[in-house]
């Protein structure tokens, strides 16, 4: 990397990260927040997505259709719907760029820009919470950020950015500042 002042020599040096608007990514790639929902977690999130022939699981915690948190729209129908565990509950998305998603499960509640629907059932996932690509479902789409909350207590608040040395992009966990870099396949973009 070249300097062309040491202004810019020293910023670099003290910041080891540049944040953007969001990152973007195709089939496979996610960000692994190693954070694993329970009864007190609120998890705010926002996001696009592009319609694509197929499903998409979008954000969420997945591991069989059992053991399942996840924000998923169906190709045929283009309906969107926040699965618990085995239950469906179909949503109101609403519009705008970015789209909020937030699981309220102290309150049983998925909030969005489209209005609040009740979610049904217990938590009881044991995976972690994925940003973005859930499984090769041949999603697309962008991640401009995400809150997780315990108690009212914000534990994890990810950005997205862009790590200094090596151009690698992610996201910036701001509370712990840990760098989360794809867990999956192919890359991330940025913008």
């Amino acid at each position: 990397m070249i300097f062309n002042d040491v202004n810019m020599l020293m910023r670099w040096q003290t910041n080891p990260y540049t944040e953007v608007n969001y990152i973007e990514g195709e089939t496979g790639g996610y960000i692994d927040t190693l954070y694993v929902p329970n009864a007190s977690s609120v998890i705010e999130n926002y996001y696009t997505y592009t319609l694509t022939a197929n499903w998409q699981r979008i954000i969420g915690a997945y591991s069989d259709n059992n053991n399942r948190l996840v924000l998923q729209r169906y190709s045929s129908t283009g309906s969107v719907s926040v699965y618990l565990n085995a239950t469906q509950n179909f949503v109101n998305v609403g519009s705008g760029t970015p789209l909020k998603a937030v699981f309220d499960l102290p309150n049983m509640k998925f909030i969005s820009n489209g209005g609040t629907a009740s979610l049904n059932g217990t938590i009881a996932t044991t995976v972690p919470w994925y940003l973005h690509t859930i499984g090769t479902s041949g999603s697309k789409g962008r991640i401009y950020g995400c809150t997780i909350k315990e108690n009212d207590v914000t534990i994890k608040n990810f950005v997205p950015a862009i790590r200094n040395s090596d151009s690698v992009v992610g996201m910036l966990e701001k509370v712990n500042n840990v760098f989360y870099t794809n867990a999956g396949t192919g890359t991330f973009t940025y913008g």
